[in-house]
């Protein structure tokens, strides 16, 4: 993967990929309210937004194959 420090012979050190995964927190927040009672509903509207985001597999490959990210 370009652009990531090489560790040995096809691994690279993907530290600073999960640092700034995390940092788009990639998780429900509840605003600082308490738990609700029940669970949200959600509309298919809604749900139709999310397409295509649940298949990540946390590989990198996006982020490392942009020229952008190697600078």
């Amino acid at each position: 993967l370009p652009g990531l420090p090489v560790i040995r012979d096809l691994v690279v050190d993907m530290g600073q990929f999960y640092a700034q995964y995390e940092k788009i927190k990639p998780y429900l927040l509840n605003n600082g309210q308490n738990p609700p009672a029940r669970e949200h509903l959600q509309m298919p509207e809604q749900r139709e937004k999310l397409d295509g985001l649940y298949e990540c597999i946390l590989c990198a490959c996006c982020s490392t194959s942009c020229p952008s990210f190697w600078w």
